[in-house]
C-alpha cells in the first residue's frame, strides 16, 4: 500500500527533486521533542536520561547487532557512519563481546583436553609440595 502511495505522490518528478519537504536541522530535535510531549513520553527521566538523537542511534546500533545478528560491515552501512570505530562507539561491541565470548575454549571440552597430574613419579603436586621424596622406585 505504501509503495503504491509513493509511486503516485513521486510520478513524473525528476530524479533529483526532494521527496520530501524536510524541516531545518535546527527544528529536527524541537520536532523530536513535540512528538515525544504528544506521544506521553517524557524528553528526561526520573535518573536524568534524555532521548534524543544520540539515544536512538545507540538504540538502533544495539538493536541490530543484538537481535537483527548484524555485522559491524552492515550496521556501518545502515547507519552511515564513517568507520567500524564508529560502529564501536554505538553498539558498545555488544555482538563482538558476545562473539569473542562464544568463540572461547568449551567449557565442557571432552577428556583429552583435561590436565593430567604433574609431579615425577605419579606424584601429584600435593604430594610434592608436602616433602614427598622420589626414592627411585
Amino acid at each position: 500500500m505504501v509503495m503504491l502511495l509513493m509511486s503516485a505522490a513521486l510520478a513524473g518528478k525528476a530524479p533529483a527533486v526532494q521527496a520530501f519537504a524536510m524541516p531545518d536541522a535546527t527544528h529536527v530535535s524541537a520536532i523530536l521533542r513535540d512528538d515525544l510531549t504528544a506521544a506521553g513520553i517524557a524528553y528526561r527521566d526520573d535518573a536524568d536520561r534524555k532521548i534524543d538523537f544520540h539515544a536512538l542511534r545507540h538504540t538502533r546500533g544495539v538493536w541490530l547487532a543484538t537481535y537483527a545478528g548484524a555485522t559491524p560491515r552492515e550496521i556501518q552501512e545502515l547507519m552511515r557512519v564513517s568507520t567500524l570505530g564508529l560502529v564501536d562507539r554505538y553498539c558498545r561491541s555488544f555482538r563482538m563481546t558476545r562473539t569473542l565470548i562464544t568463540a572461547g575454549p568449551d567449557l565442557d571440552a571432552p577428556a583429552k583436553y583435561i590436565a593430567i597430574a604433574t609431579g615425577t613419579d605419579d606424584l601429584t603436586v600435593g604430594a610434592c609440595a608436602r616433602g614427598a621424596v622420589n626414592t627411585g622406585h
